[in-house]
């Protein structure tokens, strides 16, 4: 037996080193599950030894030479997914498997399909230890459709491969069992003395039979893992440390990796066990990463599903088999569209106003003259059915001729090229490498590969660096610092060993009798291999966090932890150190956080500055009286709103339609105050006029639409009936009439809605159709919404009669005219009085009307003057602030919605 001495102190012993080792080696070494091929490649060579191919093999491998079988007709798991795919679409195999029929819906059914079969035929070496299995289930739980119609498929399954030459591993050593049985070792194979199998995993019924067999021919030794198992040179000291998160415990753990670079340049006295988790493979690597601390192996196995080149090089693909479906034609215009200047801001607005779903032609028009031949070029190359091949062509076409303005296609065009030339070659293999399909079909199949397939190979390597291994792997080479990093809770419980063929429940139940692999075999692998990780470390640090990312509590590792020291025989603390935030993250877990400015000053607009007399808009008055920030977003920065269109009509896009249709009518109203259009006609005038802009159209959606405007509009037809034959008042201007109030270096201008002429004076109206129309005091105390009393003010001293008051009409279900500004004098159920309100109404006054006038157009100019300074706030006039801040459209630009209270 030959003993490894460790430079930095452990030992493991190999009793295989010098026998693997030479031109001619009288042993082989068999590397199974849970170890590192390359990891005892790199051993021997430390060791200054050399090997031949043969000497460090796998089990496949010695199958594939007892058998004489090419190694290129094992499929690969991709091109079993493929076969399996094959046999489901055959109707006369799926007529006699209904129970599969229902299960087949659901997502990922075809990989769980494939697991079950590979786990499921390792369970047993003969039919007849099958039926035993089975036989017991069937006492217990009884019989199920399902597994036997899997155990159908499956030799099914079986049957194609054996007669098209093909292999797997459950196939390799059935075959290889009997040949060995039947014929013995084959003679033209040179045999070893003895064969020295590295697994963790416990081997199942017919992996078992394979190496009971083999062992009749030489010594097989399968207890590498128990010969490690010594009691550990060194005092282990476990240091357990729980940080606020993961985030923080990486940092903790970068750092310390940093100070320790004095001592250990080479990073060889230190091991990181993670999970399986992308999460967290993510996390430690971004750490290491802002430190310049390399890793051994810089390949992340989770990179191609998360790389954003890959995404962008399938973004063409995915557009044309979902049909230019409009938020991937919106993603392909930003990605992909790189011109100066641009035409994409255009090209994305125009989108969203005409509410495009899908479809090709939805993009013609003028509009998008520059786009729609685009997208057809595309729709050519890529779309229609094709086969795999003159797909794989016009996509790394499309790819290469976009490589130049895109540079992050480069490296997407190589992972692409590899990724389909595996495919063609699968799809040849099993004769369909001439199936014509739509792109839909191998779009799917390429995606499922691409989530499956390995990282790209890095052209430099770092001589040295960090060693990252996974919690289940074993080690080979010693190291005196070990890291456990990102533990799951439950990790150390087993997972669900469980499947389409024997579900985690009958593999519990069959592993307390056969050799049937369940969660409490993967639980005491795992523990054995943590045990062979602590064999000759001096210190284990185990950092863990107390709040995963999405900030949900994690579960606390101390159960498991008392039973690992049990095991382990190890002093396990009682409690973990509590490490709380990085010091690095600690002010972003402050409850205290830095706000935005409130208060912003631009440069003034007044006369003296510009040279030129300012108008303003009454609009722009308006937003300034609810919140001077919206009058600097929009009339200042000139910012737009980027929004989606969907199924109901943009307030503004509804508010047009109704005040056109609601014109239409008035205008069409006689003496008698009746209507000689129906409300339903003009509605159809009005959409026919401004077709509604950002609603994504069906018969449906429009239908139900076109409804909710119309009962609108019939409220009002009933309101304004009422209205007329009770106030008598004649209309006068409908949105026709320009007021303008002209004052020292500046004048505002507006159109107001409509206004009313009775014997008494004027009555000027605004149609709105939003919520939160403002009552009179709230307009007069706080000097808010300020649109109505310009028009009141300027109307006054334009048309030289009295104003009677201001009243917001609501276009809505209800139709209220409660709002405004109102006066008790003309306020009553008498005939020719213009409201009907309560006494106690908000809207109501019985003050002077040239009081209230003359207040509100002292705000009219304070506002004014204001804007033109350039004095900006993010406080909105009304109390309590939240009645406008709730539906403010520019909130998350002034920062009230991401502020603290």
């Amino acid at each position: 037996m030959a003993e490894f001495e460790d430079p930095r102190g452990g030992q493991f012993d190999y009793p295989f080193l010098d026998s693997v080792t030479g031109l001619r080696p009288r042993s082989w070494l068999a590397v199974g599950a849970g170890y590192s091929r390359e990891d005892f490649k790199t051993l021997i060579l430390e060791k200054g030894r050399g090997f031949v191919s043969d000497a460090v093999t796998t089990p496949q491998e010695i199958c594939l030479k007892i058998l004489n079988v090419s190694k290129e007709s094992v499929l690969a798991p991709a091109a079993r997914l493929e076969l399996l795919r094959l046999l489901l679409s055959e109707k006369r195999i799926m007529a006699e498997l209904p129970a599969m029929k229902k299960v087949r819906r659901q997502r990922n059914f075809v990989k769980s399909l494939d697991q079950a079969i590979q786990s499921g035929r390792l369970a047993f070496a003969h039919p007849q230890e099958e039926e035993v299995y089975l036989e017991r289930l069937h006492l217990l739980f009884g019989s199920q459709d399902l597994r036997r119609e899997l155990r159908a498929f499956a030799a099914a399954y079986e049957i194609w491969m054996e007669a098209s030459g093909f292999w797997d591993l459950p196939l390799l050593l059935k075959r290889a069992t009997q040949r060995l049985r039947d014929e013995g070792w084959p003679i033209n194979l040179r045999k070893p003395k003895e064969i020295f199998l590295a697994s963790t995993q416990i081997p199942e019924s017919l992996e078992r039979e394979f190496w009971d067999v083999l062992g009749t021919q030489f010594q097989v030794r399968t207890d590498l893992m128990r010969t490690q198992e010594t009691e550990s040179p060194f005092p282990v000291l476990l240091d357990w440390q729980r940080w606020h998160t993961l985030d923080d415990a990486a940092e903790s753990f970068a750092d310390e990796i940093l100070k320790g670079l004095a001592e250990d340049p080479e990073f060889e006295n230190h091991a990181i066990l993670i999970p399986d988790i992308p999460g967290v493979r993510r996390t430690l690597n971004r750490a290491l990463a802002m430190r310049g601390i390399p890793l051994a192996e810089p390949r992340d196995p989770t990179q191609v599903r998360s790389d954003e080149a890959i995404k962008l090089g399938i973004l063409p693909l995915q557009l044309v088999a979902r049909n230019f479906e409009r938020h991937l034609t919106l993603s392909w215009l930003k990605s992909w569209v790189r011109e100066s200047p641009s035409p994409v801001p255009a090209w994305v607005e125009e989108i969203q106003l005409r509410g495009i779903r899908s479809g090709l032609r939805a993009y013609s028009g003028a509009e998008l003259e520059g786009l729609y031949p685009r997208l057809e070029e595309l729709q050519g190359s890529l779309g229609n059915r094709k086969t795999a091949s003159e797909l794989s062509e016009a996509h790394l076409k499309t790819l290469m001729s976009q490589a130049e303005q895109i540079p992050d296609l480069v490296q997407a065009c190589t992972v692409f090229e590899a990724v389909w030339t595996s495919f063609l070659d699968d799809l040849e293999r099993i004769g369909q490498s001439d199936k014509k399909a739509p792109l839909l079909y191998w779009l799917d199949r390429l995606e499922s590969r691409l989530a499956e397939v390995g990282p790209p190979i890095e052209p430099l390597k770092p001589r040295s660096g960090v060693k990252l291994y996974r919690l289940q792997q074993a080690p080979v080479i010693s190291a005196e610092q070990i890291w456990l990093f990102g533990v799951p809770p439950r990790w150390f419980s087993g997972e669900d060993a469980g499947d389409l063929w024997f579900s985690a429940r009958d593999r519990e139940v069959l592993s307390t009798e056969f050799a049937v692999r369940s969660r409490f075999q993967i639980r005491e692998e795992r523990l054995q291999v943590l045990k062979l990780w602590f064999h000759s470390a001096k210190k284990v640090t185990l950092l863990e966090a107390e709040f995963d990312s999405n900030g949900r509590e994690r579960e606390s590792l101390l159960l498991w932890m008392k039973e690992f020291g049990q095991f382990l025989k190890i002093e396990v603390p009682e409690s973990p150190r509590i490490r709380g935030a990085h010091p690095r993250g600690i002010k972003s877990y402050s409850a205290m956080r830095t706000t935005q400015p409130t208060q912003i000053q631009l440069e003034s607009l007044s006369p003296s500055l510009t040279g030129h007399e300012v108008e303003l808009s009454a609009t722009l008055v308006d937003r300034f009286s609810r919140c001077s920030f919206q009058a600097l977003a929009f009339h200042r920065w000139k910012l737009k709103e980027a929004r989606e269109p969907g199924i109901d009509l943009w307030p503004d896009v509804r508010g047009t339609l109704l005040h056109d249709a609601v014109r239409l009518l008035m205008k069409a109203r006689n003496p008698s105050g009746y209507f000689n259009v129906k409300p339903a006609e003009a509605l159809d005038e009005a959409w026919r006029r401004q077709r509604p802009r950002g609603l994504m159209r069906t018969r449906r959606v429009e239908s139900y639409v076109r409804s909710r405007l119309l009962k609108t509009l019939e409220v009002f037809c009933e309101k304004e009936r009422d209205y007329f034959l009770k106030a008598q008042a004649r209309t006068i201007s409908l949105d026709d009439l320009t007021l303008r109030l002209r004052y020292p270096g500046f004048s505002i201008r507006g159109k107001p809605d409509r206004i009313d002429q009775s014997e008494d004076g004027l009555l000027i109206m605004d149609y709105k159709t939003a919520g939160g129309v403002p009552h009179g005091q709230d307009i007069l105390e706080y000097g808010y919404r300020l649109q109505l009393p310009f028009y009141a003010v300027a109307a006054a001293r334009q048309l030289n009669q009295d104003v009677l008051g201001v009243q917001f009409i609501e276009l809505d279900s209800k139709g209220g005219r409660k709002s405004g500004i109102l006066f008790q004098e003309f306020n009553g159920k008498e005939p020719g009085k213009l409201t009907q309100l309560r006494s106690n109404s908000k809207s109501l006054f019985s003050i002077s009307r040239d009081e209230v006038w003359a207040r509100l157009e002292q705000e009219l100019i304070k506002t004014a003057e204001t804007y033109l300074a350039g004095q900006f706030e993010a406080r909105p006039r009304l109390s309590p602030p939240a009645k406008e801040c709730s539906s403010c459209r520019v909130g998350d630009v002034c920062g009230v919605k991401r502020r603290t209270e």
